[in-house]
């Protein structure tokens, strides 16, 4: 129920601007990772597209923890990568907050990892409840969810730098693409994510 936490969206809507403040993104044109940083994601693709576009007013978001933060640390620090930001893990809670403060959403799976093709990546759902455009470099039920069922964002090949660094460009362009991806992902929640209508129909399968 809590994937689509829409009162909670609906008060940290009036909090973007703060955030905004809080974080130093001003003005800058937010691409936000938000979860585990875990070995199965692709950062190297993320880093490629933030060095790609450094001259475009873009700030690439790290949100969370795990096994690859500090080598992506790291390696941004080593190759010069200006345009990046990592924050700590926040709760439930503030987690709508800073998503809805951001403007495009991404993640990226590593080619060679073929199980999650077949799972939902959880953090799409708080992306689209969000309201925000979605990035997605992989293959599977998120992305046909993504691209096709809920036609939220735009998604490319695992490990095609190129093409994701295109996606998130366009998306950077285009502010009415941006409105409808978002607006699109937001309404697909409501309908089907509604927690009053997973309730009601968990319990007529109980009944």
């Amino acid at each position: 129920a809590d994937i689509a936490d829409l009162d909670n969206l609906e008060k940290s809507n009036f909090n973007r601007n703060f955030i905004r403040k809080k974080f130093g993104w001003d003005d800058r044109f937010v691409v936000l990772y938000s979860g585990s940083m875990s070995a199965v994601y692709d950062f190297d693709i993320v880093l490629e597209a933030a060095k790609m576009l450094e001259n475009e007013s873009t700030l690439f978001v790290f949100l969370g923890d795990g096994r690859q933060k500090q080598a992506t640390r790291e390696k941004a620090r080593r190759e010069k990568i200006k345009n990046v930001q990592f924050l700590e893990p926040v709760g439930k809670n503030e987690l709508p907050g800073i998503i809805g403060a951001a403007d495009v959403c991404i993640a990226s799976l590593k080619k060679e990892v073929r199980l999650l093709k077949y799972v939902y990546v959880s953090k799409i759902f708080d992306y689209m409840a969000a309201g925000k455009p979605i990035v997605l470099a992989m293959e599977g039920v998120s992305a046909d969810l993504v691209c096709g069922k809920a036609d939220v964002g735009i998604c490319v090949l695992p490990g095609d730098k190129e093409n994701f660094k295109k996606a998130i460009f366009d998306l950077y362009r285009d502010t009415g693409l941006r409105q409808k991806f978002g607006e699109s992902g937001f309404a697909y929640i409501a309908k089907n994510f509604n927690p009053e209508k997973l309730a009601e129909e968990y319990l007529a399968v109980i009944k």
